[in-house]
């Protein structure tokens, strides 16, 4: 074969995988892509597996979901690829057998509500099969990325997109599309969404939770004041922990909002933001190394948290907002309470 038809054959070969990547159900992508993100917001966490090349595309989301997803530099994804330690995948081939290599982590570590990711040419490898089966005894979403017609591996995918090939090196191509389209848009996604910006991490096990009444109020359009997105998930996320809640604000104000359900009489008013904090510490004989406050900013509680909702477009960050929450010495900023879980998992 001369160089024109080495040529040829390159060329050939990459209008072969342009033709068949246009043909991918991107309706199916979709799906998985929401189905990641809901894992996120939940708290939860991702598990990746596949064999052979499909284990590097697999490792590979690992990298790219902790590191490339990043928006601001925020939080990335739970994520881990069962494959990776050389030592346990031996470890486990060697004692058990290869198909329980991906099962028995799975089992050791994985918990309901979290997710499984496998790629896969054939849809037919055993360790793959075992795993899926055992992610769905678990109540863990599985997400298949498969070839051809999908092998066993389909019937067992809450959710699947097939790279509509029989060659397995243009399936692996298009599945490392996928992945790396799937960071792009999920980036993208997130530049509103925001997450957690940590300035500094907690020192201390809190008891309480302060928040001033502008954190979790807004002014929705044509509605009047409204609650900031996920403010009474975060609530009460946090009373079950066990936190006594309080609020610096207008009792009226806060029973109209029905916030009068999770702080009860521990409403306090004052002429400054900074004197109800004091009272609130006083009064109720706390360490303010114990409390976190939902304020503007004052240090004299263990933990700041700043919120920056941007009122104007009705999400995301108003980054006039957060940089005066900087200025004031806030330890975490957040546009809002939407992923209550995952901030009352991170201030536990």
């Amino acid at each position: 074969m001369n160089t024109s038809q080495i040529e040829r054959s390159l060329e050939q070969y990459a209008n072969e995988v342009l033709t068949l990547t246009k043909k991918t159900d991107w309706n199916a992508l979709s799906k998985i892509v929401e189905a990641l993100l809901e894992t996120r917001k939940r708290g939860s966490r991702i598990y990746t597996a596949g064999n052979g090349g499909s284990l590097t595309t697999a490792s590979h989301m690992v990298n790219d979901f902790t590191k490339g997803c990043r928006a601001h530099n925020r939080t990335g994804f739970d994520i881990e690829c069962l494959g990776d330690s050389n030592a346990v995948v031996t470890c486990l081939a060697n004692d058990f057998s290869y198909n329980d290599i991906y099962s028995i982590p799975l089992r050791t570590k994985g918990r309901r509500g979290d997710t499984l990711v496998y790629f896969s040419g054939s849809g037919n490898s055993p360790n793959l099969l075992e795993v899926a089966k055992t992610a769905r005894e678990m109540g863990i979403v599985t997400i298949g990325f498969l070839g051809r017609d999908g092998g066993a591996l389909k019937a067992l995918s809450d959710y699947y997109v097939i790279a509509p090939s029989n060659s397995m090196e243009q399936i692996e191509d298009m599945h490392m599309l996928y992945e790396h389209n799937m960071v792009c848009t999920v980036r993208s996604i997130l530049e509103d969404e925001w997450g957690m910006e940590i300035v500094k991490y907690p020192q201390s096990k809190y008891c309480a939770a302060i928040f001033d009444m502008s954190s979790l109020v807004c002014t929705c359009s044509g509605t009047g004041q409204c609650l900031v997105p996920g403010s009474a998930e975060l609530l009460a996320q946090l009373k079950n922990s066990g936190y006594s809640l309080f609020l610096v604000g207008d009792a009226a104000a806060a029973k109209s909002l029905g916030l009068d359900s999770y702080f009860g009489n521990h409403i306090y008013a004052a002429s400054t933001a900074q004197d109800a904090v004091k009272q609130i510490i006083d009064a109720n004989k706390l360490s303010s190394s114990q409390v976190v406050s939902f304020t503007r900013g004052e240090s004299m509680t263990g933990y700041v948290v700043g919120v920056a909702y941007d009122e104007a477009r009705g999400k995301g960050i108003d980054l006039q907002k957060r940089n005066k929450l900087l200025e004031a010495g806030a330890a975490l900023i957040i546009p809002d309470f939407s992923e209550a879980i995952q901030l009352a998992q991170f201030l536990a």
